[in-house]
């Protein structure tokens, strides 16, 4: 969490971090997809929190679960921002901002929760 908070600081900054190598305040604040960048604070918490209950219990689809609730949550902010900034209503900028890329993003999630799992039983040998 901590680190996307810096890189959207350094990218508030004027530092070229968000896409199409831009950087700026306005990105965050008066960017049709600023509010995607803002949820990814929400992404990462949520990640951050599932993992650890993971290692505390030692497996689980908590990650899964806080992973997926962190996405809707970084979805939800973007579609918000969009919508306000474009005039747009919420329902259609949700159908056209955040539902194509939603399964891929969950299946993001799970293949992820999957790849952590490995790479942890591979470390504990």
């Amino acid at each position: 969490t901590v680190s996307v908070i810096v890189f959207l600081a350094l990218g508030a900054l004027g530092v070229p971090v968000f896409s199409g190598f831009r950087g700026g305040i306005h990105m965050l604040t008066a960017g049709l997809t600023g509010g995607f960048l803002w949820g990814f604070i929400f992404l990462a918490l949520f990640c951050g929190l599932g993992v650890h209950r993971m290692l505390k219990k030692h497996g689980g689809l908590f990650p899964v679960l806080f992973g997926v609730l962190g996405l809707l949550l970084c979805h939800f902010c973007g579609v918000s921002q969009y919508s306000a900034i474009s005039g747009v209503g919420f329902i259609t900028s949700l159908l056209s901002m955040s539902l194509p890329f939603l399964i891929k993003d969950i299946l993001s999630v799970i293949a992820a929760y999957f790849c952590a799992r490995a790479i942890s039983k591979a470390l504990r040998r």
